[in-house]
C-alpha cells in the first residue's frame, strides 16, 4: 500500500509546488516545518485538503468555540452551520483526479480498517459521504465527487513536514482520525505524549488515533522522505447533514467479530 501511496503522490508535485507558494506569509504552524530534501527530492513539499464536502474557512462555526461566544456580543463575519457544503478547491484539478484513481487500493484498505477499529463511525461516515453524492446541502457537485470511494469527509496528504504536538479540532471527541504512513523514510516515531507512548512510524503503518483528545506529533524523521495521509471526519459536515456522534468504542462492538 506504501507504494501505491508514493506513486499516487508523485502525481501531485505541481499541487504541492504550489501549496507551498500559498503558504508564505501564513503564521499557521500547519503551514510551516516543511522539510523538503536537495533539490526537491521525490516527492516535492506541501500540504493539500481534500473533500468532497465541507464548509469554507471560517464558516465551520462550532457552539463551543471561544470565537463563537464573542461574535455573539461583536457581529462578526461568521457563517453558521446552515450553510452549504463545498468541494474543496484542491480536490477540483487534474492532478487530484489522477491521484484519487492512482490510490484507490488505499482507501479500500483504510476503509477496511475503519469497519474493523470504528464500525458505529464506519457508517456514519459511510452515510455521510452517499449523502453528499446525492447533492444534500451541498453548494454545486463537481464530477469528482462521484470518484470518492472513502467513507471519511476529508483528506490532508502532508509531504516532507515536521508535525508540532496538536489536537484535530475539527472532529467528535469520539472520532477516530485515520493517519498512513508512507515515504522512503527509515526512521521515524509518533509521539502521543498524553499516554506517554511512542509507535515506530515507518513507511506502510497505519494508525488509528481520537485525535480532538489526545495530542500527537512528529518531530523528525530520518533516512528518506515522509508521506502523511491524514483522513478526518467533520463534526460541522456531520451536524449539517443530519448525522448523529457515534459513541465510544468499546469491548461489545468487537466481541461479535471474535465469535466462533
Amino acid at each position: 500500500m506504501k507504494e501505491a501511496l508514493n506513486q499516487a503522490t508523485i502525481l501531485l508535485r505541481s499541487d504541492l509546488d504550489q501549496s507551498m507558494k500559498s503558504f508564505a506569509g501564513s503564521t499557521s504552524w500547519r503551514n510551516d516545518s516543511f522539510f523538503p530534501p536537495s533539490g526537491g527530492g521525490i516527492f516535492g513539499a506541501g500540504s493539500l485538503n481534500y473533500s468532497p464536502g465541507w464548509f469554507q474557512r471560517l464558516q465551520e462555526v462550532r457552539p463551543v468555540s471561544f470565537w463563537y461566544r464573542i461574535s455573539l456580543m461583536f457581529p462578526l463575519n461568521l457563517k453558521q452551520l446552515t450553510d452549504n457544503l463545498y468541494v474543496s478547491t484542491a480536490l477540483k484539478t487534474d492532478a487530484a483526479a489522477k491521484f484519487i484513481e492512482a490510490s484507490v487500493c488505499v482507501e479500500v484498505l483504510c476503509n477496511a480498517m475503519t469497519a474493523l477499529t470504528a464500525p458505529q463511525q464506519y457508517d456514519i461516515g459511510l452515510t455521510a459521504v452517499q449523502r453528499i453524492k446525492d447533492g444534500q446541502s451541498l453548494h454545486r457537485k463537481h464530477p469528482i465527487v462521484n470518484a470518492w470511494i472513502s467513507v471519511w469527509s476529508g483528506f490532508a496528504v502532508i509531504v516532507n513536514r515536521a508535525t508540532a504536538l496538536h489536537r484535530d479540532w475539527g472532529g467528535s471527541a469520539t472520532h477516530f482520525d485515520s493517519l498512513f504512513s508512507a515515504g522512503t523514510h527509515t526512521n521515524c516515531n509518533l509521539d502521543v505524549p498524553d499516554i506517554g507512548a511512542t509507535f515506530s512510524y515507518l513507511p506502510g503503518t497505519g494508525v488509528a488515533i481520537v485525535g480532538k483528545v489526545l495530542r500527537h506529533g512528529v518531530k523528525v524523521w530520518e533516512g528518506g522522505e515522509r508521506i502523511c495521509q491524514a483522513r478526518f471526519m467533520k463534526d460541522a459536515v456531520h451536524d449539517r447533514l443530519g448525522l448523529p456522534k457515534p459513541t465510544w468504542v468499546n469491548y461489545d462492538d468487537y466481541i461479535g467479530l471474535t465469535s466462533i
